[in-house]
């Protein structure tokens, strides 16, 4: 059965990913899990083995303070290896960030671009605010243009808005950060279809439609019902994630776009929508994601966390209508391969051992995901590294716990929300 929530998502504030706020300290201060590694598995075994211990700790669970009755695993079977990533920004020319931007563009819209609608952000020119809305200077101004191609004038933000000093029946909207790390698109039709005097620039899906159907990504057999005409939503999904790996924005073979959550909107009778949440995923497993906002916890260890926390919206099939894509820092400056990892069973025993033995957490899913710390907030650089996740229910708070245990030291770290 599929349930029908209400979820909104705030991405400026989770791409900057710094949470704050109060802790509910039910869980141990300081976990030294070096004493509890009991057994390690190799990369080649990690998939049937992990399967083999969820199903026998579903069946025979032995924890006190861990309920795994309604708990279910999200397991990838395309894991290759498991590695600590050090991973920055690209350190993109502004020619080189410019071409990128000209090139997305020319293949995203197959009208043509006219120059006038073209515009930049820049630290050293303050830009004007119009009646729609801000009003940014023109790329391609002769006075402007050889200046950012010679990197004399810094660029922190390009775009392409159609209506920027006025709303047309069909407007178009691109913006990419000058070092790739935010991309937003919207074709415009969805949202002139129900919206004839917004502009583009601020507009996100749940504007208009706060309220969808959660289906799983693996339900091969749904159809979606699109303008255009019905899809199954493997292929759907898997048109997404063709689409946005083709843009190449990074040049990491084993770094690439993956659909983690999936949505259906009803737009009326007739026809539906997909609205889509992204993340990376490297070498078949997938970054941590943050889709959803509300009051979020400091992490326990006191370190910033950055998430994957990217969207997309189908309309018709084959076709992306509107993308907000948070790229994050994908350029990989060191790699350290891990031989062997901690199971499952040896995980979750860890995890009991961590939380307190006072209450007893529902357990609502496990899986495995690159939890990647911020270690240079200016610069934005990180160092991702796998772990086991658990999603845990507590009932007297009314609190759920994200709770990583890395997979080499067994080491953990957790939220609230």
């Amino acid at each position: 059965m599929h349930t029908v929530f209400c979820k909104s998502i705030s991405l400026f504030t989770t791409c900057l990913a710094l949470l704050s706020g109060c802790f509910v300290f039910s869980a141990c201060d300081n976990c030294d899990s070096n004493n509890k590694i009991k057994n390690k598995v190799t990369n080649e075994d990690i998939y049937n083995k992990s399967l083999s211990d969820f199903d026998e700790i579903k069946s025979n669970s032995i924890y006190d303070n861990l309920s795994f009755d309604d708990a279910d695993i999200r397991l990838s079977s395309d894991i290759t290896d498991f590695s600590v990533i050090d991973m920055s920004y690209f350190n993109y020319t502004q020619k080189e960030s410019l071409t990128l931007f000209e090139n997305i563009l020319k293949d995203t819209f197959t009208n043509n671009i006219n120059d006038e609608d073209c515009f930049f952000n820049s630290p050293d020119i303050k830009a004007d605010f119009g009646n729609l809305t801000v009003e940014y200077p023109e790329l391609y101004s002769l006075s402007y243009y050889d200046k950012i191609i010679k990197e004399i004038l810094p660029v922190d933000m390009y775009l392409y808005q159609t209506d920027t000093f006025e709303l047309h029946e069909c407007d178009q909207y691109f913006m990419m950060f000058s070092n790739c790390g935010l991309l937003k698109m919207n074709r415009g039709t969805f949202t002139r279809a129900i919206e004839k005097n917004r502009n583009l620039a601020g507009w996100m899906p749940r504007d208009n439609y706060p309220l969808y159907e959660e289906v799983s990504v693996n339900e091969n057999n749904r159809v979606i019902k699109f303008k255009n005409e019905s899809q199954k939503l493997v292929d759907a999904i898997n048109y997404c994630n063709s689409y946005f790996n083709n843009l190449k924005l990074t040049d990491e073979k084993s770094l690439s776009f993956i659909v983690s959550e999936a949505n259906v909107i009803e737009n009326n009778y007739s026809n539906q929508a997909l609205f889509l949440f992204l993340t990376r995923s490297y070498n078949g497993i997938p970054f941590d994601t943050l889709n959803s906002e509300g009051v979020f916890s400091a992490f326990s260890d006191g370190n910033d966390y950055c998430f994957d926390s990217s969207e997309a919206l189908m309309c018709n099939a084959d076709e992306i209508e509107y993308y907000f894509l948070t790229v994050n820092n994908s350029n990989i400056v060191k790699e350290s391969e891990i031989e062997e990892i901690i199971s499952l069973r040896n995980a979750v025993d860890i995890l009991s051992s961590y939380m307190t033995s006072n209450i007893r957490f529902n357990v609502e899913s496990v899986s495995l995901v690159y939890s990647n710390m911020l270690v240079n907030n200016a610069e934005f650089q990180s160092s991702a590294r796998p772990t086991w996740k658990f999603i845990l229910n507590n009932s007297n708070d009314n609190l759920t716990y994200s709770v990583f245990v890395d997979i080499e030291s067994g080491n953990c770290h957790y939220y609230t929300f």
